[in-house]
C-alpha cells in the first residue's frame, strides 16, 4: 500500500461523510485555535473593520490551509510512522519506500444576512442563530473551504520525512432558504436539548427531522450544511491523484 488518506478533523459528520468517497483512511484533529488573528486572517495587525468585512471564502481557506499544517506537524511528531499507517491499512508496508500522504482538510462557516455565523459560543447565541432563519431574512449560505495535499513521503529509520508537497483548493458554496414562519420557539429549544446545534456552524442542522418541516428550496448540496460537499471533495482528490507518481 503506496498511498495513506488522512482527514484531518474531529467532526463526526465529515467523518461519516468522508466515508462515502474513501474506505480506509485515518483520522487526525488539526491542534488549533481557529479563533486566533493570524489563522484566521493570515495577520493579526487588521483592524476590527477589516475583520468584519473579510471575505468568507478566504477565512474557511485560511483555516483548512493551518488544519493541513497541523496535521503534518503531528505525523511528523509520530514515534512509530509504520505501525501508525498500518492502523490505517494492513497493507501499508512505507519502510525505505516512497509513498503518498493524501491530507483532507475543510473548514466552514455560515453567511447570513452579510453576517459569518460560527459555532455559537453559547445557548443565548444559538437560540439567536436559529430565530433569525426565516424567508424575509434570505437565504443560509454555506461557505466550505477544502484543501486536498498530496505528500511524498518516505519513513527513514523510524522517523517520517516529507520530500515534496502539492496542494489543491477551492470553495464550495449552497443556499438553504426557510419558510416564512422560520423555526418555532419550541422546535428550537428541542433542538438545543439535543446539543448538537450547539457545534454546528450557525447553529444550523438541516438534515435534522425537527428542522425538516421549515426548510424551504435548497441550492447546492445538503452535505455542504455537514462540512463537507462531496462532489468537490471527490474532484479535489481525483485532480490531485492526477499528478500521482504511484
Amino acid at each position: 500500500m503506496k498511498r495513506i488518506f488522512i482527514l484531518g478533523s474531529s467532526s463526526k459528520w465529515r467523518q461519516d461523510l468522508f466515508r462515502k468517497i474513501i474506505e480506509d483512511f485515518g483520522v487526525i484533529s488539526p491542534n488549533i485555535n481557529e479563533y486566533e488573528d493570524e489563522i484566521r486572517f493570515g495577520s493579526k495587525k487588521l483592524s476590527e473593520n477589516e475583520k468584519r468585512n473579510y471575505s468568507p471564502s478566504k477565512l474557511v481557506l485560511n483555516i483548512a490551509r493551518c488544519k493541513k499544517e497541523s496535521i503534518k506537524e503531528i505525523l511528523l511528531q509520530e514515534q512509530d510512522p509504520i505501525n501508525f499507517f498500518q492502523q490505517i491499512n494492513k497493507n501499508f508496508c512505507g519502510k525505505e519506500i516512497v509513498f503518498e500522504i493524501i491530507i483532507i482538510t475543510a473548514d466552514e462557516v455560515i453567511q447570513f444576512m452579510n453576517e459569518i455565523l460560527e459555532k455559537p459560543e453559547n445557548i443565548d447565541q444559538c437560540r439567536t442563530h436559529l430565530r433569525g432563519y426565516k424567508s424575509s431574512n434570505g437565504p443560509v449560505i454555506s461557505v466550505t473551504g477544502i484543501n486536498v495535499a498530496m505528500i511524498n513521503a518516505k519513513i527513514i529509520e523510524n522517523k517520517l520525512v516529507f520530500i515534496d508537497e502539492k496542494n489543491i483548493e477551492d470553495v464550495d458554496y449552497a443556499k438553504q432558504f426557510f419558510t416564512e414562519s422560520g423555526i418555532s420557539l419550541n422546535v428550537i429549544e428541542q433542538l438545543i436539548s439535543k446539543g448538537d446545534v450547539l457545534k454546528s456552524s450557525g447553529s444550523l442542522l438541516v438534515e435534522d427531522e425537527l428542522m425538516v418541516p421549515f426548510l424551504g428550496s435548497l441550492e447546492g448540496e445538503l452535505e455542504s450544511f455537514q462540512g463537507l460537499p462531496l462532489k468537490m471533495t471527490e474532484k479535489l482528490i481525483k485532480e490531485i491523484l492526477q499528478n500521482s507518481q504511484i
